[in-house]
């Protein structure tokens, strides 16, 4: 069985990621703004991307996609607790949150922990990348996934108009039917 190295009151280094937006090249133009769509036999037509747009009633194209990055520091906590998870790995719970035997380090030991919090932001970063570049569809195409998500921001702003002028209706007949008693 694992011993703790550290006990309650103990005041330890622990990682510390913070999101930062940042920008990449958009996968669908390749950063150039525009595609080229070929619709059947009709000649080709030079659109702006939709999938780096702004916002879904942009016309103009970035040539980028936000996505957030982790920034990596570290920081002092106060362990408040610990416990062993069902793995028979010990977290210890503290005034920044629980953590990991192998993300909590001694004060002398800032480099170790410097370099785990690095590792930990870059494991972040990679699987944000990996999410901006991956389809809703895998199947389908980047103009029908940038279609597919214009349609359902739509729908989601129809939905949004139809419950407010509801709530309205129902907020003005409410009152109605308090003045009638």
């Amino acid at each position: 069985m694992n011993m703790p190295k550290f006990q309650i009151g103990d005041i330890v280094l622990v990682p510390k990621c913070e999101g930062v937006k940042e920008y990449a090249t958009c996968p669908e133009c390749s950063g150039n703004k525009f595609v080229t769509v070929i619709a059947g036999k009709n000649p080709p037509v030079t659109i702006n991307c939709q999938l780096c747009c702004r916002t879904p009633y942009d016309e103009s194209s970035a040539g980028v996609v936000a996505y957030y990055s982790q920034k990596a520091s570290v920081e002092l906590a106060t362990i408040h607790g610990m416990e062993i998870n069902r793995d028979g790995i010990i977290e210890y719970r503290t005034s920044r949150g629980i953590f990991k035997d192998d993300q909590v380090f001694h004060q002398a030991n800032r480099l170790a922990a410097a370099n785990r919090a690095l590792q930990l932001a870059e494991e972040h970063n990679n699987s944000e990348l990996d999410r901006v570049n991956q389809k809703v569809k895998p199947n389908k195409t980047w103009a029908w996934n940038a279609s597919y998500h214009r349609k359902e921001i739509k729908e989601a702003l129809r939905r949004l108009e139809h419950h407010t002028e509801a709530l309205a209706v129902a907020a003005r007949l409410q009152k109605k039917e308090k003045e009638a008693k």
